[in-house]
């Protein structure tokens, strides 16, 4: 067998075992995340380990046959399974809700166990030597599947939480059929499994920066993230920066501790992401503070984005008396004068605080 290419694969595991390591040590994505990550690690070591094994034994007498059975059995069962495996970094519980999503690799599964006896994923020949199938198109189409609704669950999340690297997300998925597909195109180029690590890792450095961008108490964007956003708007592109200050925080700290404080700024957090879509990004850009950016100058959808954060909290607050008011402001730039991010914003903070004494009239009233 060639030695470079024990030596490729070998270097795959190696630098698997080594995210393995990472991702045991990093804190930034949750357990649930963690472990589904940790799975298909995993999984593509035990399929690399099957490869490599096959290969070894391909062509080396017929008492190995049972062996190369045995090591594409697992290669070919196994593969179809690491994009489902991933889809709960994005979805959680997707394969728990939607267990039909299994069915193609199920079909998969069955028609490379009726291999050894129908060669229909794969052929093993009298001579111990490796042929595809004459079905072998069930599993490229099982895999493509599967990567194609790894890419819809993407999709549909990146409207919310992962709007900011849907595309780059969805460029790596591409990246991975593009480069798979090399090695089912021209088996003699080992490439499969040297893009899905590559694509493992890029994933692992993707996800743990964008992670970071979030806030730990609140789940919203946190202010890096906030800064990052803002330091992209066009003042050729009509935007929307919206504020929002929580009345009487300090009292509410000092009256009643820093948990209800904490558990206002939650609830408050809550109705917040309740209440955005996927054109909208909320931050928590400091102790009482959050920010909505909205890339539109239609004061309707404006109106309606701040009508339903205001109806949340008021239902909210039947449940929890201690819920503090908040204060709103926000400013339109519509795409058309040369202003600045911080002119715009400046406004928006001079509006909020206009709202904040209007409240405090009403109530001496």
């Amino acid at each position: 067998m060639n030695l470079t290419l024990i030596a490729q694969y070998a270097t795959d595991i190696i630098a698997l075992l080594m995210l393995l390591g990472l991702l045991t040590k990093e804190n930034l994505l949750n357990l649930h995340s963690k472990r589904f990550f940790k799975y298909s690690i995993f999984l593509t070591i035990i399929i690399i380990i099957a490869e490599l094994g096959s290969l070894a034994v391909d062509n080396q007498g017929s008492s190995l046959k049972p062996l190369n059975q045995m090591f594409n059995i697992v290669g070919f069962s196994l593969t179809p399974l690491i994009p489902l495996m991933l889809i709960e970094l994005f979805s959680q519980n997707v394969l728990k809700k939607h267990k039909f999503v299994f069915i193609p690799s199920i079909l998969n599964a069955i028609a490379v166990l009726l291999s050894p006896w129908f060669g229909w994923i794969y052929k093993i020949n009298i001579d111990n030597q490796y042929e595809r199938g004459s079905l072998f198109i069930i599993f490229v189409v099982v895999y493509i599947i599967n990567i194609l609704v790894l890419s819809h669950i993407v999709w549909l999340s990146g409207r919310k939480r992962f709007f900011p690297i849907k595309w780059k997300i969805l460029g790596l998925s591409l990246f991975t059929i593009v480069g798979t597909c090399i090695q089912l195109i021209l088996p003699e180029v080992i490439s499969s499994w040297h893009v899905v690590t590559l694509a493992l890792f890029l994933l692992f450095i993707l996800l743990s920066v964008f992670e970071n961008s979030f806030d730990a108490l609140t789940g919203l964007f946190n202010r890096l993230a906030f800064e990052k956003a803002t330091s992209t708007l066009s003042y050729k592109k009509p935007y929307t920066i919206i504020l929002i200050d929580i009345n009487h925080f300090k009292k509410t700290n000092d009256e009643h501790g820093h948990d209800t404080g904490d558990l206002a700024l939650k609830e408050i957090a809550e109705v917040i992401k309740n209440s955005i879509s996927y054109e909208l990004n909320g931050y928590r850009i400091g102790g009482d503070e959050f920010s909505l950016i909205l890339e539109t100058r239609d004061e309707i959808i404006i109106s309606d984005y701040l009508n339903t954060i205001k109806c949340g909290l008021d239902e909210r607050r039947k449940n929890n008396k201690m819920l503090p008011t908040i204060s709103i402001g926000y400013s339109i730039h519509n795409g058309k004068k040369s202003l600045s991010f911080q002119d715009v914003y400046r406004e928006a903070d001079k509006h909020m605080y206009e709202d904040k004494k209007e409240q405090k009239k009403d109530i001496k009233h």
